[in-house]
């Protein structure tokens, strides 16, 4: 076995071993991983001293990296894959068939208003489908709006999952931003593992959601 497959931690709930050396959360239980060795500290001021939050925000605005930062807009940042999207196509497609297969058995038997629960069935799939399409569309369109943040804690949401099989994983950060506000954002997992707590740095926000967070070392 590869030094790089030993060195991966290990879930202290569940055990399982993650699968790439950036994981913060387990993908089976999604418990918080431990910490790796060499955890990032803040800068330091004069003697050691490390800065306040008051001051780190002044430094990040006075950083190289600070323009940039405003400039950079991650367009692909909760894109929905090729593959994803295919497969929703798909289970469209399917839905219909399956639905309108089931109606026209019940209508060819002579059931009566028992045909009404098949068709109501087909219809709210279709609803709740086309329902989360406009919101990820409504999502997609929003702009991407660029803050000085601190990353305050993280959370997760987990439902099902076990040893053998991936739970399914919600995240939500909460963000302290210059003006003093806390506010804890949906996270898309990607972002989740570029924030950690007590980093100061650009979080991208797009309709409440953080999308992607940039530590700049101040």
């Amino acid at each position: 076995m590869s030094d790089s497959v030993t060195k991966l931690v290990k879930c202290e709930r569940c055990a399982a071993q993650a699968s790439r050396h950036d994981a913060r959360f387990c993908e089976y239980c999604g418990a918080e991983l431990p910490k790796a060795a060499g955890a990032r500290s803040p800068a330091q001021g004069a003697g050691g001293r490390a800065l306040n939050l008051e001051e780190r925000f002044r430094a990040l605005r006075e950083h190289s990296d600070w323009a940039r930062l405003q400039s950079f807009s991650p367009e692909d940042a909760g894109k929905a894959s090729p593959l994803a999207v295919g497969m929703g196509g798909l289970f469209l497609v399917m839905w219909i068939g399956i639905g309108g297969t089931v109606t026209m058995g019940f209508a060819a038997t002579g059931f009566g208003p028992i045909v009404l629960f098949p068709l109501a069935i087909l219809f709210f799939g279709l609803f709740a489908m086309l329902r989360g399409a406009r919101e990820y569309q409504t999502f997609r369109n929003a702009p991407i709006i660029p803050c000085a943040a601190l990353v305050v804690d993280e959370r997760v949401q987990v439902s099902g999952g076990g040893k053998n099989s991936r739970a399914t994983t919600k995240y939500f950060t909460t963000l302290e931003m210059e003006n003093g506000k806390r506010s804890e954002f949906n996270t898309i997992e990607s972002a989740a593992i570029q924030a950690c707590p007590g980093d100061v740095g650009v979080a991208y926000l797009r309709n409440k959601t953080l999308v992607y967070f940039e530590r700049v070392p101040v």
